[in-house]
């Protein structure tokens, strides 16, 4: 394995003194004070709703949105004033939906009001994990589009399974480079290794050629020159379960860990190691369990921007009243809230540029602000909505949620969603 060849690459690129310093901070006293923000969910009324949502995507030019099951259902509703309404729906091919898998992620091209390209992140069985696209365009056949765009996995099987952290978020950057976050699918040393694109976040530019698929990696990512696959952009990634960029052009990512500590990260630029296996959780942080944790000055690595451990009486578990006494956790970046251009905003601009981000298991959502360089300024508790697993905002400003149909996520029933508004 090559951890001592990344560690050099991702040093020499800057990575290892950079602003994200491990931190659980409140508003530094020199900020104004910030108004204190609770929001509830309200039900909203989805027909036909995907069994165990796992995406949600809304369309340019108010043309809906779009719901990914984890089946391999892709559902597009549009939004009137009666409610959501199913206008057209495609079943994906050859989805493996044991366990984590599935299909996980939804994103749409940039060029979508012209090509109506659809990307999908899905498994094809426990070692494998795939992106396809297909056009949706109403057609009744629009499942013989699908193609190919980039596939990755391991190949060998792992003793009781390998259907775990695995090909989840993608979305197109500023770029238009389609951004993939890639679990280690618990080849934990993959995720140090800069050959392989398991435990990684890769940048691709997808063909889009009608019927033909396919991808290279993006020119400008840290390998695309030799050294490593010219598909990586960051290392050191476990189970990226959640992720979005930023009105900044940052990734931020919430990774799900082994045993100690969930984790938000910013990666904002090219090259970054979030240090999974040799670190889970902050630089220093003790965790002996599944992790080598290494407590020297993890040169070459980003500390997450937020952290927190499995304790039952961690200070984001005691601001929720309503949270989820069991030690299981599973960490999400949702999005960050923008404030529509022509409508009033419906939280008052309260949560402007704020990250929302929680945990899916213990049910808590909260809000950062973050500054230029990545570093925390502030982050406080707003809500409270269990087994979230899918985010998105209307173009009225609206923040919108879907969440599994029950509280056990493989029971497969119809998902729900919901609006989020201001108590």
């Amino acid at each position: 394995m090559r951890f001592a060849l990344f560690a050099t690459v991702v040093a020499a690129l800057g990575c290892g003194d950079g602003p994200n310093t491990p931190t659980d901070a409140r508003p530094s006293p020199d900020l104004p004070p910030e108004e204190p923000v609770s929001v509830a969910f309200e039900a909203v009324d989805l027909p036909e709703s995907p069994a165990a949502p796992t995406a949600l995507v809304f369309l340019p030019d108010s043309e809906g949105f779009l719901v990914a099951g984890k089946r391999g259902e892709i559902h597009h509703y549009s939004m009137g004033e009666d409610g959501p309404t199913l206008v057209d729906e495609v079943q994906l091919p050859d989805v493996s939906s044991h366990q984590e898998c599935g299909l996980v992620g939804l994103a749409i091209d940039p060029e979508w009001t012209t090509n109506r390209f659809v990307y999908g992140s899905h498994c094809l069985d426990g070692r494998t994990s795939r992106i396809v696209r297909v056009t949706m365009d109403g057609s009744e056949d629009a499942a013989d589009s699908v193609v190919e765009v980039f596939r990755v996995g391991r190949d060998y099987e792992l003793e009781g399974g390998d259907n775990q952290h695995t090909m989840t978020s993608l979305f197109f950057d500023d770029t238009g480079a389609l951004v993939v976050m890639v679990g280690d699918r618990r080849n934990r040393e993959a995720a140090q290794d800069p050959d392989q694109d398991l435990g990684s976040i890769v940048r691709l530019v997808p063909s889009r050629v009608e019927g033909e698929g396919g991808a290279t990696g993006a020119p400008d990512n840290p390998y695309a020159a030799g050294g490593g696959s010219p598909n990586v952009w960051a290392k050191g990634v476990r189970s990226p379960w959640k992720a979005f960029l930023d009105s900044r052009g940052r990734i931020v990512v919430g990774d799900v860990g082994g045993a100690c500590f969930e984790e938000l990260n910013v990666v904002d630029g090219p090259g970054r190691n979030l240090g999974w296996p040799l670190l889970e959780g902050p630089c220093g942080g003790e965790c002996g369990r599944f992790v080598d944790q290494y407590t020297g000055e993890c040169e070459g690595m980003v500390d997450p921007v937020l952290s927190y451990d499995r304790s039952s009486d961690h200070a984001f578990l005691e601001d929720d009243p309503e949270v989820t006494p069991i030690p299981n956790r599973a960490v999400y970046a949702a999005l960050e809230h923008r404030s529509p251009v022509d409508a009033d905003d419906p939280y008052d601009d309260r949560l402007a540029g704020r990250v929302i981000w929680g945990d899916a298991i213990a049910g808590f959502v909260r809000a950062a602000r973050f500054d230029e360089t990545g570093a925390l300024l502030s982050d406080r508790p707003i809500g409270h909505i269990d087994w979230p697993t899918a985010w998105g905002e209307a173009p009225d400003g609206h923040v919108y949620v879907m969440t599994y149909g029950s509280d056990n996520p493989f029971d497969f029933e119809p998902g729900l969603l919901f609006r989020m508004v201001l108590r």
